[in-house]
């Protein structure tokens, strides 16, 4: 067997392991769980200075700033814009320490997809069939959108490789101070792999204890991803890490099914209910009890609907980041 084959399995035997170790691991006080459809208390920061937030979270300021300080130019040079998140975090917005996670977590996707060839995008716009007047509109995005790529690698390059790491802690820093889209991202393990839990215990307690009483916040505050997470981590066969900490009595497939379906209709882009298989009526009965409690009339739906309603802009040839920044945006408020 190659080297890069043994690696391979190595890796997955040890992602197979740390999910095993979250399932198995119940050693310490285990957070206070709720049946469903009956609420929980916020999860509270920690007092004194938490080693596992970002050092740059945990400078104290001398004097109480007079008002918040304002959002980051956003042609700015990335460096900057966290130091300034990074300020307006200590000055008492936990949002901040979200955009600042999104930043980093979307430096981790450019640094593993690799470069994307100008070459391939300019050749698949040229095969599209399109009249001279949409071809002109398109290369115009085409080339606006490759510059704005180039220069989010030339800005992340900037950074250590460590701080790009830190994307979770900043995600646990705001979930901690009642930010929800954060509870939510933090929950889902979002910027975590198995060698980021493997390598960092603090990290890896701290998941183990927050991620579901997280879940549960962002879930019963009517967040819909949080309801495709837990339906996901079933549907995974044990490969999400949250599957690891859901517990027995949410455990609930046919109901995730469920609640999924029913989140889809509400956006309105669902599937046959008579395809789904493994829901039951009583199923359905479930997911619509805890849709009722939980997302009727939420904000966070209502900010899904109009993404799911607003026009996609069209394909030029090259991907498109996420616009994670966008993820941060309190609805709730």
């Amino acid at each position: 067997m190659k080297h890069s084959s043994w690696m391979a399995a190595l890796a997955v035997a040890a992602a197979c392991g740390l999910l095993l170790w979250l399932w198995l691991d119940r050693s310490g006080p285990p957070p206070a769980l709720a049946p469903m459809g009956t609420g929980i208390e916020s999860t509270a920061p920690r007092p004194g200075l938490d080693l596992t937030e970002p050092e740059d979270l945990r400078l104290l300021n001398t004097t109480a700033p007079s008002a918040l300080p304002a959002l980051p130019d956003p042609q700015a040079p990335l460096v900057q814009r966290l130091d300034q998140l990074a300020e307006r975090f200590r000055a008492g917005d936990a949002a901040s320490a979200c955009r600042i996670a999104a930043e980093l977590v979307r430096c981790r996707t450019l640094r593993n997809t690799g470069s994307f060839s100008d070459d391939r995008a300019i050749d698949a716009l040229a095969r599209m069939d399109l009249d001279d007047a949409e071809l002109e509109s398109r290369t115009a995005e085409l080339d606006r959108l490759l510059a704005q790529n180039r220069r989010a690698r030339s800005d992340c390059e900037a950074l250590e490789p460590a701080r790009v790491e830190q994307a979770s802690r900043y995600f646990l820093a705001a979930a901690r101070r009642g930010h929800v889209p954060s509870m939510q991202q933090f929950a889902n393990a979002v910027g975590i792999d198995g060698e980021s839990l493997l390598r960092d215990p603090q990290l890896y307690h701290a998941y183990r204890m927050e991620a579901w009483p997280m879940f549960q916040r962002a879930f019963e505050s009517g967040h819909p991803a949080a309801a495709s997470m837990w339906h996901w981590a079933l549907e995974s066969r044990g490969f999400a890490f949250f599957a690891g900490v859901i517990p027995d009595e949410w455990r609930q497939t046919g109901t995730a099914r469920a609640l999924s379906q029913l989140m889809a209709e509400e956006l309105g882009y669902a599937g046959d209910r008579s395809r789904m298989e493994g829901v039951e009526p009583e199923d359905y009965s479930r997911a619509q009890v805890l849709f009722d409690t939980h997302f009727r009339g939420s904000p966070w739906l209502e900010q899904a609907r109009q993404q799911a309603l607003a026009p996609q802009p069209p394909f030029v040839g090259a991907p498109r980041l996420p616009d994670y920044a966008a993820q941060c945006e309190d609805a709730g408020r």
